[in-house]
């Protein structure tokens, strides 16, 4: 095998850790990143166990990477067993089966060192990203994440940039802040040529320290990562390495902040939103002599807010609210004179994957972060009405099989043993069709079930509910900030990798050019803030105003 072919070429990239005006440097950063994106996007693939005999997936999803035209990848311990068969998709739609080949966990408790690798035993050429070099990097430099995180349940890889806060740790990993979370393992970080310089491997809470098994550690066991084995002491190290190119170019960090062309730092709104306090952000949509109107998040927004604007908590009046988009238009007879309002300015497009976007918040500081994916929908998949009910297929009925004690199910009426006909006049045909039909619905919703009941036909009010928040202690649930209470049910939104906490939604955000392009309606996860078009906001004003 040609050693070249495999390795191709590499070397770390060399950065001043200093901010620098925003102007040209910043822009070709950009431009940099997206360039890599480019080259190395169609390498970066989902995986999962997969039974080749039942046809049947058998284990939650992972990230790797396709190294070679012949089908090898790059992955992680402990996503990877020898021998076992797993499913491979590629971001243009390609499939194949992959077996897993050599893999060193030295620790299977700690798993460490981490990586492993599996062979596509489909036949065909399969598109490839050149492996680099991890030895070179240096503090400051770079990287970009490509991966599947599995809280968004997306076909696609979502796009993540960040810097290396520690090229080798004690436990032989790159440190960076691209941020990782379940799914994203065994994905690979990219220098901004797009070659990979590390796998996923693990993070902690602080979503600056996310942990990544070095690319130079796979080159150097490679002979015996190719065979099908688990190896519990590290092999013998190969002897040749393969020849690295420097970079074409070198680029210097892109500033933190930027100055915006229209608009303004957002405020802060308080209510009480079930009964408890509730701070969010609101920007300002327009301002003049007869007030100031104001847009932010729906759920995070009482009946009775205030603005918290020079020391003063200022009544807000409620105008108007839109559950599709979880929207707000507020109105105080205060006029916020520092406050450049939006209603004038012109909604830019949504930016590139990979470009990127800037997020002010009322603290007056900003969060930059990069558009991580195309635009996509998101289902009410925890944000939706709580019902509070199994059901299941039985001799053609779908059977009411178990209750909620304290749900809107039983608190509606419904009783075990029932069965559903229809909801909302809606005939249903299936359980997987009544879980379709309600992720319609939302929190202080209505439906009308009509159900059997022995031979009795029956009609019975449900009010559903807001589902019961789920704790873990896993790493990737305790970012500082949390999750936002409403985090999908959009029918189109984009995701960003800024780390706006969920009280700071509201704010908008602006490209590089400083142009306003959304409204942060949510932090989804780790890895993920949701961003409502610019276009959608201003449409629904529209319909407000002409109303």
């Amino acid at each position: 095998m040609n050693r070249n072919r495999i390795f191709g070429f590499a070397l770390g990239l060399f950065l001043l850790p200093a901010c620098i005006a925003y102007g040209q440097q910043t822009t070709s950063t950009q431009a940099a990143i997206q360039q890599a994106i480019k080259k190395s996007w169609n390498a970066a693939v989902k995986a999962f166990s997969y039974d080749t005999v039942q046809q049947a997936q058998t284990g939650g999803p992972f990230s790797a990477v396709s190294v070679t035209a012949d089908g090898y990848l790059l992955s992680v311990a402990h996503a990877v067993r020898p021998g076992k068969t797993y499913r491979i998709i590629f971001p243009d739609g390609k499939e194949a089966v992959a077996v897993g080949m050599g893999r060193i966990d030295l620790n299977e408790e700690q798993t460490l060192p981490d990586m492993a690798v599996m062979k596509i035993l489909t036949p065909g050429t399969w598109p490839y990203a050149v492996m680099g070099s991890s030895k070179s990097l240096q503090k400051g430099d770079p990287c970009i994440m490509m991966s599947y995180p599995e809280s968004t349940i997306q076909p696609l890889p979502a796009v993540r940039f960040g810097y290396v806060t520690e090229p080798l740790d004690t436990n032989r990993f790159i440190v960076t802040t691209c941020t990782m979370e379940v799914g994203d393992s065994g994905g690979p970080i990219f220098d901004l040529e797009g070659r990979v310089i590390g796998m996923n491997s693990r993070c902690l809470a602080i979503e600056s320290v996310n942990c990544h098994a070095p690319v130079d550690e796979y080159r150097k066991y490679w002979s015996s990562l190719i065979q099908q084995k688990n190896y519990t002491s590290y092999p013998v190290e190969d002897e040749a390495v393969a020849s690295v190119l420097p970079l074409s170019q070198k680029l210097s960090h892109p500033v933190n902040t930027i100055s915006l062309k229209q608009g303004s730092a957002p405020v802060r709104i308080s209510s009480t939103v079930n009964n408890a306090r509730q701070d969010i952000a609101g920007t300002v949509w327009e301002t003049g002599r007869k007030g100031t109107w104001l847009v932010s998040k729906s759920a995070a927004v009482g009946d009775s807010p205030v603005v918290i604007h020079a020391a003063k908590q200022i009544p807000l009046k409620v105008i108007a609210r839109d559950t599709e988009n979880d929207l707000v238009l507020l109105y105080t007879e205060s006029r916020l004179p520092e406050s450049k309002g939006l209603e004038r300015s012109t909604a830019a497009k949504q930016p590139e994957r990979g470009s990127f976007i800037y997020v002010p918040l009322p603290s007056g500081q900003q969060q930059r972060g990069v558009a991580g994916t195309a635009s996509i929908t998101l289902p009410p998949y925890t944000s939706g009405g709580y019902f509070g009910a199994r059901l299941a297929d039985v001799n053609n009925n779908i059977v009411v099989e178990f209750l909620d004690p304290n749900g809107p199910a039983i608190k509606g009426g419904l009783r075990q043993g029932d069965q559903l006909v229809s909801i909302n006049s809606v005939k249903q045909e299936n359980a997987v069709a009544v879980l379709k039909e309600l992720l319609k619905y939302f929190p202080s919703q209505n439906i009308r079930l009509s159900i059997h009941r022995g031979d009795s036909l029956l009609h019975l009010n449900i009010l559903l509910a807001e589902r019961p928040v789920m704790t873990s202690s896993h790493p990737t649930e305790l970012f500082e900030g949390g999750k936002s209470r409403r985090k999908d049910g959009f029918k189109e939104a984009w995701l960003c990798d800024a780390h706006v906490k969920s009280t700071d939604c509201g704010a908008p955000v602006y490209d590089a050019n400083g142009n306003w392009c959304g409204i942060v309606i949510a932090r989804f996860s780790r890895t993920a803030t949701v961003v409502l078009p610019a276009a959608i906001i201003r449409q629904w004003l529209a319909d407000v105003k002409a109303g």
